[in-house]
């Protein structure tokens, strides 16, 4: 019911880093899952109006098809059970049923929808079978600065600052479902059962709706003392502080995100690929570019980051380092038999990755095609490897 409050916090939601970074150049399954989980939470906190539970039950069962932090936010509102019990708040029974309906709802969803995946990996589904040799990648150590830059540092502070608050300070039920998903999101953070960039968009958009509840206890604040006639002048601060510290650095999170994109030369050779040749041949590429080699080429690649329902995950990328950094023909040619590769993609990325600046027996022109040179470079391979008997 603050309005100018409301659209300050939307400013700053806008302008989170790490989320600009993670949606603004893809199709993120998080620039849907996000708006989706804090309604659930906006739902939740009137849930004894009667069209608020059925929305809180159709938003929470769209948000399980939508992204898996579904079961965060189960997490995150279990917390929240526990904060307004060690409170001694009356637990509504309405409010509690739907947590419990929705806990149910979505464990039992995800056990149908993905009981193969459970079977074939069982705990390690937790770590989504990434490789231990790649696992860095994705569950990172954050130290304070890199989450300063990420979340923004005026939410940062003042969102710390308020849940601190109203843990130890201030009693608030409705803020409680915000404090009980900063925190279970920072442990699961913590022990590494999230990937640090999923941890801080979460985090770091529930700390600008925490911020808001500051700058609306700040105006009331001002209002008692005498400080109130520079409430203009302090809120215009608020705003320099909120663009060198949050929006500065949306700007640099975008520039990084769209030097991150497909490079031209790559996707150019790609539809080349895809057009010229019409046969369904592997192509063998980094890793990273799996994704774009089975989008552009409409082909098959060795590996990319989907590593679910792989059961040589460790192996794959293995070979695959062999393949563009040997320099021996014969164990080459071998793995891309075992893979059925056709064509094999070099470009800057596998430069980077593998740290080579050539496919050194590709040379040998009867067994390698180079089918098109340019800044990306595709090679036909020709030969197999087969044992004579004698």
């Amino acid at each position: 019911k603050k309005p100018n409050i409301s659209l300050f916090a939307a400013l700053i939601a806008g302008f989170v880093p790490i989320f600009i970074f993670q949606t603004i150049n893809n199709i993120s399954p998080l620039s849907l899952a996000i708006p989706v989980m804090f309604f659930i939470l906006y739902f939740l906190m009137r849930i004894n109006q009667k069209n608020y539970l059925y929305l809180f039950i159709i938003f929470s069962a769209a948000l399980i098809f939508i992204s898996p932090v579904s079961l965060l936010l189960i997490i995150g509102m279990i917390l929240y059970l526990i904060l307004i019990k060690v409170e001694r708040f009356n637990q509504k029974r309405t409010e509690l049923e739907a947590i419990l309906f929705t806990t149910f709802l979505v464990f039992w969803i995800y056990f149908i929808v993905f009981k193969k995946i459970f079977l074939i990996h069982g705990p390690a589904i937790i770590w989504q079978n990434i490789p231990q040799n790649i696992s860095h990648l994705y569950f990172a150590n954050i130290g304070i600065l890199e989450a300063v830059f990420g979340i923004g540092l005026l939410p940062f502070l003042l969102g710390i600052y308020m849940v601190y608050k109203y843990i130890f300070a201030i009693r608030d039920r409705q803020i409680y479902l915000f404090v009980g998903f900063v925190i279970s999101t920072t442990i699961l953070l913590w022990i590494k059962l999230i990937s640090a960039e999923l941890g801080l968009v979460l985090i770091g958009i529930s700390f600008v709706v925490l911020f808001g509840q500051f700058f609306n206890l700040f105006s009331k604040f001002l209002e008692k003392t005498r400080f109130t006639s520079f409430k203009a002048f302090i809120i215009i601060a608020l705003v320099l502080l909120i663009i060198i510290t949050s929006i500065v650095p949306s700007y640099y999170f975008a520039g990084a995100a769209v030097k991150d994109s497909v490079p031209e030369s790559t996707a150019k050779a790609l539809n080349w690929l895809r057009l010229n040749k019409e046969d369904n041949g592997t192509v063998a590429g980094s890793a990273k570019e799996g994704y774009i080699i089975t989008a552009l080429a409409k082909k098959p690649n060795i590996a990319d980051f989907n590593f679910i329902l792989i059961d040589d995950v460790e192996e794959r990328l293995a070979d695959l380092e062999v393949i563009f950094t040997s320099p021996y023909k014969t164990n080459a040619v071998e793995l891309l038999n075992k893979y059925d590769v056709r064509y094999i993609l070099f470009t800057e990325q596998a430069k980077n990755e593998y740290n080579i600046n050539e496919i050194r027996y590709a040379e040998d022109e009867k067994c390698f095609d180079l089918i098109y040179d340019k800044e990306a470079k595709i090679y036909e391979s020709l030969c197999k490897v087969e044992e004579i008997e004698t």
